[in-house]
């Protein structure tokens, strides 16, 4: 019996700001049949999804592709977003914290040299990469799950 790779496909994600501005993302998926994605690539501006989750996306017909509609199932990864002021470059600061991320049993993904998406798998304490974070003076957001999600009485 051959195996049949799954499709790759692009998932077109609406955000909407504070401010009530539209933007869109495109976030790689896997096709897994009906309507379902598993979401191959981590969210650069949408909130609430992460790499490895089980979305449906229905087809929009404007857009020629699979728009996001809600998420099915979550693969326990979260993310968070990092923006540096350095660009990451080997053996400087913007690397180093990186790599104690990696220790800590992160992956990354650079959106540029100064903008890395962060997956933080379900193994590994959110608290300690904050921590990591903070103690590094980064700029950071929780992505997945938000902020206002962690701390509904702050929000």
């Amino acid at each position: 019996m051959s195996h049949v790779a799954p499709t790759q496909v692009e998932i077109l994600f609406r955000i909407e700001d504070e401010q009530g501005n539209e933007y869109t993302e495109c976030i790689a998926g896997l096709e897994r049949g009906e309507e379902r994605y598993e979401l191959a690539g981590g969210p650069v501006r949408a909130y609430g999804v992460s790499l490895g989750d089980l979305v449906l996306a229905l087809q929009d017909e404007d857009e020629a592709r699979p728009a996001f509609h809600r998420v099915l199932r979550k693969s326990g990864n979260r993310t968070v977003r990092v923006a540096f002021d350095l660009a990451v470059a080997p053996g400087n600061a913007s690397e180093e914290i990186l790599q104690e991320l990696r220790n800590l049993g992160c992956s990354h993904d650079a959106a540029d040299a100064h903008f890395v998406v962060v997956t933080v798998p379900r193994a590994v304490s959110l608290e300690a990469v904050a921590a990591c974070l903070a103690e590094n003076e980064a700029r950071w957001e929780h992505a997945d799950p938000t902020y206002a999600e962690l701390h509904p009485d702050e929000a």
